[in-house]
């Protein structure tokens, strides 16, 4: 059994009970991330100059939307490389907006396609390339939290192009010998 660490070196996952660890980097994008958003770019510069007066006239002019990220730029901070003493399963995070719960204090991963997606995949599935078998886990962050704008199911703008990218990087590590032999992926 596996639990969600959000990226908290100091919490025992075996001592709670559980088997392994997939890390959700989201905290990682925020801390290390860069904003696609002039607005929030100015803000930060504004509090990095230590002028607190220019920096709230900023906040009050743009109060809204301080965390949108490119997803393309991103992309390498959504990948766990930390080292862990319990067994890891990588996470590969199709798309990220949480507009529709949190509304201008939304965290967004802006330009999230099909063909992004695929390479994030690939990074993802790369770390589980040399494991054994049967620990060749990834876990996909989700099938259709829509409230999180974070979903792989079909939908309209896209169809079922993410699932087809998924189907797709699975059978080619299936025929590179790199996938368990009863893959259930035709």
């Amino acid at each position: 059994m596996a639990t969600l660490n959000y990226h908290d070196p100091d919490w025992d996952a075996q001592a709670h009970g559980f088997d392994a660890i997939t890390v959700w980097t989201l905290n990682k994008v925020l801390a290390e991330g860069l904003s696609c958003l002039w607005t929030t770019r100015l803000k930060k510069k504004l509090m990095d100059l230590k002028s607190k007066r220019l920096h709230r006239y900023a906040r009050r002019l743009y109060p809204d939307l301080d965390w949108v990220y490119d997803y393309r730029e991103v992309r390498d901070l959504l990948v766990c490389r930390d080292k862990f003493k319990v067994p890891y399963h990588p996470m590969a995070v199709p798309n990220w907006d949480t507009t529709a719960r949190y509304d201008g204090k939304a965290i967004i991963l802006h330009n999230s396609t099909p063909e992004s997606f695929r390479q994030h995949l690939r990074d993802v599935l790369s770390q589980v390339e040399n494991e054994p078998a049967e620990q060749r886990i990834i876990f996909i962050k989700s099938w259709n939290e829509w409230a999180e704008g974070n979903y792989l199911e079909p939908d309209q703008r896209h169809g079922c192009a993410y699932l087809d990218v998924v189907r797709q990087e699975l059978i080619q590590q299936k025929a590179n010998g790199e996938l368990h032999r009863e893959c259930c992926v035709r």
